[in-house]
């Protein structure tokens, strides 16, 4: 949160300052439809990085369905849509962990430094793990689901259940726990950084423009 906070005192600071061109809007309808498009589609990284964008890109969505398929632990009864998508799920896990991989290769290897930061690996390097222990749970090292989602429920119920007696799964629940602070941040603070630049960008432009 501290983070965020200083993202958007930064930012405001940034719009605040003196420009060498003329005046922009930063909250215009065209800049925050273009921002969504750059959250969603990621088109600032596809023109900067093709490679970047194809494993960044994959890699969300097959995060999504991932978070998708565990709602199932949950929730009682469970959706038929949520159901439905289970076998998706799980294909979504193998592919995560696989371009997982693959980001880390790539922003190890980039000359730019402005793919890698320490956190970006610390998102890496969780989720990673996170991923590989789930594969393992489910191909080789099985627990109890109904164990799991009574434990999971009486959390939520604050009527606490004893954990699956997983080594296995209380690692794999351990990074999970870790992982989630991180999410909430990543999707507070992407809008902002997008939007910040987007105004440089314009700024830039438009300085480039007059000359």
């Amino acid at each position: 949160m501290s983070r965020f906070i200083m993202h958007i005192l930064s930012w405001i600071k940034a719009g605040s300052e003196p420009s060498l061109g003329p005046p922009t809007k930063l909250f215009t309808a065209a800049t925050i439809i273009e921002t969504l498009l750059d959250l969603v589609f990621f088109r600032r990284l596809y023109r900067t990085n093709k490679l970047l964008w194809a494993a960044s890109f994959t890699f969300h969505i097959s995060l999504f369905f991932v978070i998708i398929r565990h709602l199932r632990f949950f929730m009682y009864p469970v959706p038929r849509i949520i159901i439905s998508l289970q076998q998706t799920g799980i294909y979504a896990g193998y592919i995560l962990t696989v371009f997982i991989l693959l980001l880390f290769i790539i922003r190890t290897i980039n000359n730019h430094d402005r793919y890698v930061s320490i956190y970006n690996y610390y998102l890496i390097t969780i989720l990673f793990f996170t991923g590989l222990t789930g594969i393992m749970l489910k191909l080789f090292y099985r627990t109890s689901l109904v164990d799991v989602k009574a434990f999971i429920l009486g959390i939520l119920t604050f009527q606490p259940e004893t954990m699956p007696d997983s080594l296995l799964f209380k690692v794999h629940f351990t990074l999970v726990l870790i992982l989630i602070p991180s999410i909430p941040f990543h999707l507070l603070t992407a809008p902002v950084i997008t939007m910040d630049a987007r105004r440089r960008e314009q700024g830039l432009n438009l300085v480039m423009h007059e000359k």
